[in-house]
């Protein structure tokens, strides 16, 4: 699979390549895209009494897991859920996050430290409305390409090469630091039209044979 083309300048700066960029592969799993049904889950309806947020993607410092942490802080009173995948990565980290997150949230935090088979993971993540992003080098590719199939507003960090690429593929997504002292239904609101839109340009992206 080619890689993003946004990483490609930072990779000829730091091993002093000259290649075409032809050369330049990014080694990754299948494509889960093109053997998922999504629509399954689009018409599953979600559960209005609570509304999770999909924090990160794993236990790796990357993630900036505490600085998200800080800015859905003011939000902790409010009838929220945080999900939080730590089932890899650094053992010692993870515990840190899980221990900020209880403080933080308190029952309202949930960890998940185990794996999942990749249809029950989009089934867990589908029950999200929001994901939050805020690694800070290409991570969580996977993760990010699944909230926005599932119809979900995503969060990304404004500096990193994911942002770029999504927007440059013509997906919207929404800029870390917007968080702030957003509110609640700012938080969780995304126009019906924008989401079709995203739905149907990764569609076009995934499944076009010439893409």
């Amino acid at each position: 699979q080619r890689g993003a083309d946004e990483d490609y300048p930072a990779l000829k700066k730091v091993f002093g390549m000259d290649y075409d960029r032809s050369h330049y592969t990014a080694v990754m799993h299948g494509d889960p895209h093109r053997c998922i049904d999504y629509g399954v889950f689009l018409r599953k309806k979600l559960d209005s009494s609570r509304l999770r947020i999909l924090v990160g993607n794993s236990a790796t410092k990357e993630n900036c897991h505490f600085e998200v942490f800080e800015l859905l802080s003011h939000l902790s009173d409010e009838e929220i859920e945080i999900l939080c995948p730590l089932s890899y990565g650094n053992s010692e980290y993870r515990e840190s996050v899980i221990t900020r997150g209880n403080t933080l949230f308190g029952r309202k935090f949930i960890p998940v430290v185990d794996f999942y088979e990749l249809n029950d993971y989009i089934k867990l993540l589908s029950t999200c409305s929001v994901g939050i992003f805020g690694n800070n080098r290409q991570q969580a590719m996977g993760n990010i390409s699944i909230m926005i199939s599932l119809g979900k507003k995503v969060y990304l960090r404004e500096d990193t090469s994911m942002f770029l690429h999504f927007k440059k593929l013509g997906v919207f997504v929404h800029g870390l630091a917007t968080l702030g002292r957003i509110d609640l239904a700012e938080l969780f609101f995304q126009t019906f039209s924008l989401t079709c839109f995203n739905l149907n340009t990764l569609a076009e992206l995934f499944f076009n044979p010439s893409a």
